[in-house]
């Protein structure tokens, strides 16, 4: 059961010993300084920063992650077992739910690390898949990819049960930090969208 958001048991998992102020800022997107050095110096000194953020400028992260847990517990599923699935679904090029359509390998984006800073062995972020409801047409999804991937715009929270953008990435940050990115961030993969898609419920 998800501890509550003020637990010092809870802000340590998320934390993993880098300070809740250090990993939003590490979180945070490009803030348009103009300067790397600047901008790198205002995301905790981490270079690995994403310019379109896994998080709002303003979200706040233990927020974010606990509403997120509380929806998976809802499911009664779990961070892990979503993480597995989603790595099958990954390796396979399409997600299991046949609501659903998936597009893998649409664009590559580079090599985005965790900004936890992470030893362990985990994929990065450098290839980026689309899923999407069967109800979307091809016009739409073109709109939706061209408005958030190419024009860079936030997502709209009417669209998160329809559609998902994600990368190799998402797998560890669920598994190791029960992150689905931020509600701001172009890339945030909807956990009970993602349960739907992996067939992870009834």
């Amino acid at each position: 059961m998800v501890l509550k958001i003020d637990d010092p048991e809870f802000i340590a998992l998320i934390e993993k010993g880098i300070h809740l102020d250090r990993l939003e800022k590490r979180l945070r997107p490009e803030l348009g300084l103009g300067d790397y050095d600047d901008e790198e110096r205002e995301h905790d000194g981490y270079s690995n920063f994403s310019d379109d953020g896994f998080l709002g400028k303003k979200e706040n992260l233990l927020e974010i992650i606990h509403a997120d847990w509380q929806t998976v517990e809802k499911y009664g599923t779990s961070h892990e077992e979503i993480a597995k699935a989603l790595e099958k679904a990954i390796k396979k090029k399409r997600v299991p739910n046949k609501r659903y359509k998936s597009i893998f390998g649409a664009v590559t984006l580079g090599f985005q690390c965790c900004p936890w800073e992470c030893e362990e062995k985990y994929a990065l972020g450098n290839m980026m898949a689309f899923i999407h409801h069967k109800s979307l047409s091809d016009g739409k999804i073109h709109k939706l990819l061209r408005y958030h991937v190419v024009d860079k715009q936030p997502r709209n929270p009417a669209t998160w049960e329809k559609f998902a953008i994600l990368t190799e990435l998402h797998p560890h940050l669920i598994r190791a930090h029960y992150f689905f990115e931020g509600k701001e961030s172009p890339y945030r993969t909807d956990p009970e969208f993602l349960i739907k898609a992996l067939n992870l419920s009834d």
